[in-house]
């Protein structure tokens, strides 16, 4: 199961909103119809010793539950927490691994090797440039928008490369792929300090390439804030 959302902390009283998603699990298939990817709210605790505990508002005569430690550092990995789920939806417990992050803003840089080890222009990777920041969430869905330019300098060329890409708490909706010869960045990972970026269908002339031609290229990068 994962909730992505937004949390807010008063004082040790936490309440926010996301979607829940059941997945890679077919025993669970009646819980994954039962529950869509709608908002869900959420309220609970975050005591003196960082432990969090969160419980879902009711969904379908549905309620699941969240356990988890959270460190000091939020860009550290997060110890296994647990999740319930009971109901009419169905019952279910195990293991969840969550995952915070913080808001998008400023610039972050490094470098953009192509994805693929055997793919041209390998020893001589170029570097990316984020500018970005990213809206409030909305109260209703927790959705946010990261906006922004990314800026690849490869052997030859540059190019700026416009970003619009929703989120919903640590998860990134990734960008879905067009037919068009243009350029498309994802951002796989936008947690803590580090941004991981995909750029997909850039060649090394710095243009969009449509699909199946042999200048397209996939580039991928992590890119740290300044």
């Amino acid at each position: 199961m994962n909730f992505s959302g937004v949390l807010h902390n008063n004082a040790g009283v936490v309440d926010g909103v996301g979607v829940v998603q059941f997945s890679g699990m077919t025993t669970l298939a009646s819980l994954q119809t039962c529950l869509p990817s709608t908002p869900i709210k959420v309220h609970g605790t975050l005591d003196s010793a960082r432990h969090l505990m969160l419980t879902s508002e009711s969904v379908h005569d549905t309620v699941f539950t969240l356990n988890a430690d959270v460190p000091t550092d939020l860009s550290q990995e997060i110890p296994t927490g647990s999740v319930t789920s009971s109901g009419t939806c169905g019952t279910f417990s195990g293991d969840s691994r969550p995952q915070f992050a913080s808001p998008v803003r400023g610039t972050f840089t490094g470098s953009e090797k192509p994805a693929l080890a055997s793919a041209a222009n390998t020893t001589n990777p170029g570097s990316g440039v984020l500018v970005a920041t990213e809206t409030d969430p909305d109260p209703t869905t927790g959705q946010s928008v990261i906006t922004g330019t990314l800026t690849m300098k490869l052997d030859s060329c540059s190019v700026d490369l416009p970003i619009s890409i929703p989120r919903i708490g640590a998860l990134v909706m990734p960008v879905l792929q067009l037919t068009t010869p243009t350029p498309i960045v994802n951002l796989e990972g936008a947690s803590g300090n580090v941004i991981v970026t995909n750029v997909m269908d850039l060649g090394t002339d710095c243009k969009g390439q449509p699909l199946l031609t042999t200048n397209r290229m996939d580039w991928i990068g992590s890119l740290t804030k300044q």
